[in-house]
């Protein structure tokens, strides 16, 4: 790989932790969502989870974050790559919630 191609692959990573740490910057500020709506946190890699799985609600209110099915929740951990260790395997629903909560932002329990 050439310096030029390593020096934008490193830059693209920059990138993609600043959208993250910018989401979840305007989500906590947001309360619970209905007045101001939470923004979208991509992915490690870069992407809206909710785009290849059209059955992922996107995650605006805290309501929406409780209202998820169990299928959905885990999608939602494997996608933000929170679902990696014993704790999160043998996390209550509340537990999984709660890592979610705090991955996207969401300063409301």
């Amino acid at each position: 790989m050439s310096s030029i191609e390593e020096l934008v692959r490193r830059l693209e990573e920059r990138i993609r932790k600043i959208e993250v740490i910018t989401a979840r910057t305007h989500n906590i500020s947001c309360g619970d969502g209905v007045l101001t709506p939470y923004e979208v946190v991509p992915t490690p890699d870069g992407d809206d989870p909710t785009l290849y799985y059209p059955s992922l609600p996107k995650l605006r209110t805290v309501q929406d974050i409780r209202n998820l099915t169990d299928f959905q929740l885990n999608t939602y951990l494997s996608e933000y790559e929170i679902n990696r260790g014993p704790l999160t395997a043998s996390a209550t629903r509340e537990g999984k919630l709660r890592l979610l909560r705090r991955y996207i932002g969401c300063a409301v329990e």
